[in-house]
């Protein structure tokens, strides 16, 4: 794989409060479905995929089935591809679930604290990460051009943090916000070339 384009969904109603959904199974919302249009519109313009992947939550769904009629090109969904699973913790807002991040491992533990740390009734993270990397890889193996992802803001978040960033306290400078575009190419190093891209949603 040479390229990869990850666009998070289009906003749903509880995105708009500023919360997390982990796994569950909201709609885009009137605005999402706008921000899934316009952010079609903008792939659109740059160099073509190969294939669209999108987690199989709905939302996901949703906006990635926006991008393919846009581009002329499949989509395929993944349940590896979902959002981190919070369990109990679902509809805290990010900032909170960070510092549950921090307080749960201590920030001088690094990555080795976090994947001990379990969201009640939810992910354990080592199981997450295991998983976010295994799906990359998977993707890579099967493609040698690019490919576009549509998932989530932890999901992305992570992704880029274990490609570019060893600090794990500096992975939150890759969250990303609804609808936007970020890109990374392999050199075959990752290179990241855009981050968490939002001009094309001004109007929304």
């Amino acid at each position: 794989m040479k390229r990869i384009l990850f666009v998070r969904h289009g906003s749903t109603d509880a995105n708009a409060t500023g919360v997390m959904r982990g796994w569950s199974d909201d709609p885009l919302s009137d605005v999402g479905r706008h921000q899934a249009d316009l952010t079609a519109q903008y792939v659109a313009t740059l160099p073509p995929v190969e294939c669209i992947y999108a987690s199989r939550l709905p939302r996901a769904i949703q906006t990635g089935e926006v991008i393919a009629r846009q581009l002329g090109v499949a989509i395929r969904t993944r349940d590896d591809l979902r959002e981190l699973n919070l369990g109990t913790l679902e509809g805290r807002g990010e900032r909170e679930l960070w510092q549950y991040f921090a307080e749960q491992a201590g920030a001088e533990r690094g990555l080795d604290g976090m994947k001990d740390i379990t969201f009640p009734n939810g992910e354990k993270v080592s199981h997450f990460l295991t998983r976010v990397l295994m799906a990359l890889a998977d993707i890579g193996q099967t493609h040698e051009d690019s490919v576009l992802l549509v998932s989530h803001g932890v999901f992305t978040m992570v992704s880029l943090g274990m490609w570019l960033e060893s600090d794990v306290t500096q992975w939150p400078q890759y969250r990303v916000d609804n609808g936007s575009v970020s890109e990374v190419v392999f050199e075959p190093a990752p290179r990241l070339v855009r981050l968490n891209e939002t001009g094309h949603l001004r109007d929304t």
